[in-house]
């Protein structure tokens, strides 16, 4: 699933660009939430984890350009489009590395080239895409990836499925992600480990994996190290 903010404080412009959102986003063969937040302080109150944020620029209190500031002081992955009418603002929001820049006169010509381009960053560095399903899943929607026989099996929250792939092949995918090889037959998210026993990990769905000897020093060394990033 691909979560998606809004963060403006015109409603009626926000529900038309949710609207429009789900609709650019609807081929791509991905499930997308979105949540639209009227303030600033709500949106950075928020415990929620996105991938895209959709900022106005000028909202009382927290601005646009406040909230990067923070998204960027947290050091998250979340991508930043700017959103507003004032085109002068472009080069300011440059000091924050956003993204893009969304003109809301020009989002009828402009949005599908900008959900294209969000689609193919996310896909290369946060998606995995399973043809034999024909949809793309986020990393962190992934438990873990079991091996039966020639065949993987993908566990997410409320669901798994079946591919044809070798846990060789799909490991190197996940390479540059918080993935980590725990048995001879298990591949398991870092992010969704809630404790490591001796001879077991215990996932933050109650499922127990089991940890190999040969990969023990490796788990507890990328788990540490996760936690470590998220202080």
């Amino acid at each position: 699933m691909i979560n998606l903010a809004i963060c403006d404080d015109d409603i009626t412009f926000s529900n038309d660009f949710h609207n429009r959102l789900k609709r650019v986003f609807s081929d791509k063969n991905l499930e997308i939430n979105i949540i639209v937040f009227e303030k600033g302080s709500d949106f950075i109150s928020s415990e929620h984890i996105f991938d895209v944020v959709f900022l106005d620029i000028e909202m009382p209190e927290f601005d646009g350009f406040n909230i990067a500031e923070k998204l960027n002081e947290k050091n998250t992955d979340t991508l930043i489009v700017f959103v507003s009418m004032h085109k002068n603002y472009v080069f300011n929001s440059f000091d924050y590395n956003p993204f893009s820049f969304l003109r809301k006169e020009k989002i009828e010509q402009d949005l599908e080239p900008l959900a294209e381009r969000i689609y193919k960053k996310l896909k290369k560095d946060r998606l995995i895409y399973f043809a034999e399903e024909s949809r793309g899943l986020n990393f962190s929607d992934i438990f873990f990836i079991e091996v039966i026989r020639n065949s993987l099996i993908i566990y997410t929250l409320n669901e798994h499925f079946t591919i044809r792939k070798t846990l060789a092949a799909i490991e190197e995918e996940l390479k540059d992600s918080d993935f980590v090889r725990c048995h001879r037959s298990f591949l398991i998210n870092i992010s969704q480990i809630s404790k490591i026993e001796k001879s077991d990990i215990i996932m933050s769905n109650n499922k127990n994996i089991p940890l190999s000897r040969s990969y023990r020093k490796e788990v507890n060394d990328k788990f540490h190290n996760y936690l470590r990033r998220k202080i």
